[in-house]
């Protein structure tokens, strides 16, 4: 069952993170309810412009969003080149305050960043997936076949579902359930290979 869910998650996030690059790029990520991301390329517009990890998106062009879908869904009507502003709600400010709105020109998301932000992560929890299947293959039957397997398959759906993280927010329920699970699949694992311990069989 954790395969076939894993199987599912990264079969679906490449769609997510294709369909969300059509829409023109604002500038910077964005995790649920549009809190500004750590993560970004310093050369993007919007993070040049001033805009700082922890500062809360509250509208664009006067427009409120609550999410990376409502943001996706304005931004899907707009064109590349098109100004837009931001209204922020900073980090260092009283809650419900809002800073001066910053401009930013939108533009293509680049086919590099889409490489390093989607594709490496992916690549990575593909390879996780694979291990875990190869694994269930040989030892599935075993206590410390089935651990490492469920560990790779917390794996690939954390890396898989990074992206979408920072862009759609479609999949952060299912990735906040299994992130914690990756470090309980580890002290599984720990216990039972190679022989189960005295602890984990008490």
């Amino acid at each position: 069952v954790l395969i076939l869910i894993a199987l599912a998650f990264n079969l679906i996030a490449p769609i997510f993170a294709l369909r969300w690059t059509q829409a023109p790029f604002l500038g910077a990520f964005f995790w649920p309810r549009l809190i500004a991301s750590s993560s970004f390329n310093p050369g993007w517009e919007a993070i040049q412009l001033g805009l700082q990890t922890g500062d809360a998106l509250k509208a664009v062009d006067d427009v409120p969003v609550t999410s990376g879908r409502e943001l996706f869904l304005y931004l899907r009507d707009q064109n590349v080149g098109d100004s837009v502003e931001l209204s922020l709600e900073r980090l260092n400010t009283q809650p419900g305050e809002v800073a001066d709105p910053i401009v930013v020109s939108l533009s293509t998301f680049a086919p590099q960043d889409f490489l390093v932000f989607f594709w490496l992560p992916y690549g990575i929890g593909i390879f996780y997936l694979t291990m875990g299947l190869l694994v269930y293959r040989l030892r599935g039957a075993g206590h410390g076949g089935a651990a490492f397997v469920a560990f790779c398959v917390f794996g690939s759906i954390v890396t898989a579902g990074i992206f979408d993280l920072y862009t759609l927010h479609f999949l952060p329920p299912l990735w906040a359930l299994v992130f914690p699970l990756i470090g309980a699949g580890l002290i599984h694992l720990a216990f039972v290979f190679p022989i189960r311990t005295r602890l984990a069989r008490q």
